[in-house]
């Protein structure tokens, strides 16, 4: 197993980041207040990103892989953060996991009764309730329903 640690080296100037399916965990703080860092996306073998993991970075969206279960405050106070994909791996999120973010989209792989079904922490709630939040739920074909729906195109969320 491997394990990116705050001391395996110096992410400052990094802006894009692909975490590959060898990583196995991110460890507290090693993204932490990274100024550069816009996107990142983690591969499906990491099953634990530490708190703070990403506190007080740039970035602007986030791709997260099907091993991570729990969303804790890994992206809290990523001021810029406006979407992240979720998988339906995710059975719990904190309700401080995008405290001060201005997360708009969140883009869940999987529908939306089973997105019903993740534990959600009551600030995230009100504003998904207040529609501070949409969710969109993934459709590999144009849905035949009313609602919020997204797909990949060219490795990009692209809402219906």
């Amino acid at each position: 197993d491997l394990y990116i640690k705050n001391e395996s080296g110096n992410y400052e100037l990094l802006e894009n980041l692909i975490i590959p399916d060898n990583i196995t965990a991110i460890g507290y703080d090693v993204f932490k207040g990274c100024t550069s860092l816009s996107k990142v996306i983690i591969g499906n073998s990491v099953k634990c990103i530490y708190d703070t993991a990403f506190m007080y970075s740039t970035l602007t969206d986030v791709i997260l892989g099907n091993g991570i279960q729990s969303l804790d405050t890994q992206f809290a106070t990523c001021e810029s953060l406006a979407s992240i994909v979720i998988d339906k791996s995710v059975t719990t999120i904190d309700g401080f996991a995008f405290n001060e973010c201005d997360l708009d989209k969140v883009f869940y792989f999987g529908t939306k009764s089973e997105f019903e079904k993740i534990t959600i922490g009551e600030l995230l709630s009100s504003n998904i309730e207040s529609k501070y939040v949409t969710i969109y739920f993934y459709s590999d074909e144009i849905p035949n329903e009313e609602g919020n729906y997204w797909r990949y195109v060219n490795n990009v969320p692209t809402i219906w």
